[in-house]
């Protein structure tokens, strides 16, 4: 244009400097570094609380569920150890009951066994005189009399 100057060409008037200032590029920018920053806390403040929840729930969480199931073999083992007690009592017990049965019984036989022979006794002594007069075979067998 004739009016203008040289210098004028080369310093850029008020309007220019408002349209570089609100350039859509220069607005893109900073949008997508406001988006950036924002992500990256929202980023940071999930991973934090990723952090908080493994280190406050989950780990503890997992520790004692291997604790409990440490101790729930532990209970296991226990239970057989005792089991196999309890067998072993149970067979015990068993045969003192069989020992103590057959000690009934001999104690039954050993008693018929006698009153059997105090009845057989009761028999022959029927057949005998009841005064006492002995014969002299059955003195013979006897021994001498603990009054001499």
């Amino acid at each position: 244009t004739p009016g203008e100057s040289k210098y004028d060409v080369s310093l850029p008037n008020e309007d220019v400097k408002e349209e570089q200032d609100s350039c859509p590029e220069k607005e893109f920018s900073d949008e997508a570094k406001e988006d950036k920053d924002e992500q990256d806390e929202l980023v940071s403040l999930w991973r934090c609380q990723m952090q908080t929840f493994f280190t406050t729930k989950f780990f503890p969480a997992f520790e004692h569920e291997i604790v409990l199931r440490e101790k729930i073999k532990e209970v296991k083992k226990e239970d057989a150890e005792l089991a196999g007690l309890r067998k072993i009592q149970a067979e015990e017990l068993a045969r003192l009951i069989a020992e103590k049965e057959e000690e009934a019984k001999r104690r039954e036989a050993a008693a018929a066994e006698k009153a059997l022979a105090e009845l057989e006794s009761v028999k022959t002594l029927k057949g005998k005189p009841r005064r006492g007069a002995w014969s002299k075979k059955d003195t013979s067998k006897r021994g001498p009399s603990p009054k001499r």
